[in-house]
């Protein structure tokens, strides 16, 4: 990791910790792929735009060996960072994005900021905007998207996502996975941005958003869900191909019965907690059954 991505890693860190002492704990504290309390780097964001559209917290189990080894990547030589496994991924924060390299031929892993800045961002700390997700339908239209979609599309590995049931003032978290427990990957948009007085710089990604699938929806009654590119499509996703012909038909929700889903305990609500056990299955208070779907 250069020096820049160190910088911007620690500044993160730190930027995190400041949420955890402003930001009520509980169920309104969560980063969820919709409701949330978390803020951008300037101000609220408003719980009804995360409501509507917003994807914000995965797990990554996976070390650097073994996303290597389960997205063929060519080359990690230049990645000298050690990646551990991180339980619960938040927005604003450095993670391994998988790229296509024309030059070489291969797919790569580098280090990004999950959070997409366009060129025009002169100061991350006062761009209002969330931009953690880029919506499917509007990648064509909107010029923020546009040009990242068609000429840098990456994926992010992972190995589970979450989203979260309401339930009166409380909301219930679910982790989502593949049936078979591999890793998969989110699609996703990346650009890379440099300050104006081009001392600071590192490259950003969003992850992009559907419709749900029957799974998602019908455990949490939400309206989106994190693009899922099936491993056939992995290849024709981070290549370039043809402008002028762009994989839209990728943009779709991904196959129900090939995942699974299972309630998960309150604790992942806050982004402090980082452990294996935050992924441990609860009962439901109800029924006293297993809270587990898509089995």
């Amino acid at each position: 990791m250069d020096r820049f991505h160190t910088d911007w890693r620690d500044w993160t860190d730190a930027r995190m910790q400041n949420l955890a002492g402003t930001c009520p704990v509980g169920a309104d504290a969560q980063v969820g792929w919709h409701g949330s309390a978390f803020v951008g780097m300037a101000g609220r964001i408003s719980p009804a735009t995360y409501n509507r559209f917003m994807c914000g917290r995965y797990q990554r189990r996976s070390d650097k060996q073994r996303i290597a080894e389960a997205f063929a990547i060519g080359n990690l030589d230049g990645l000298v960072l050690e990646l551990t496994p991180d339980h619960n991924v938040a927005p604003q924060t450095i993670q391994p994005v998988i790229v296509w390299d024309e030059r070489f031929g291969t797919r790569t892993l580098h280090m990004m900021f999950w959070r997409f800045l366009p060129r025009y961002v002169t100061d991350p700390k006062q761009f209002k905007l969330s931009t953690i997700n880029a919506k499917s339908e509007t990648l064509l239209s909107n010029k923020m998207w546009q040009e990242s979609f068609l000429k840098r599309r990456c994926l992010v590995p992972v190995d589970t996502f979450l989203e979260w049931r309401k339930e009166g003032k409380r909301r219930l978290p679910y982790v989502f996975a593949m049936k078979d427990d591999q890793p998969f990957a989110l699609g996703g948009v990346w650009r890379h941005w440099r300050s104006p007085d081009r001392k600071n710089d590192m490259d950003t990604f969003a992850i992009i958003t559907v419709e749900p699938n029957e799974l998602v929806a019908e455990t949490t009654g939400h309206d989106r869900m994190p693009l899922i590119v099936a491993r056939k499509d992995w290849q024709r996703w981070l290549e370039l191909g043809n402008p002028e012909r762009p994989p839209v038909d990728l943009l779709r929700p991904f196959d129900a019965d090939q995942m699974k889903a299972w309630r998960v305990g309150e604790r992942i609500n806050n982004v402090k907690n980082n452990d294996a056990a935050l992924s441990e299955p609860v009962r439901g208070e109800e029924d006293g059954q297993l809270g587990m779907f898509g089995c």
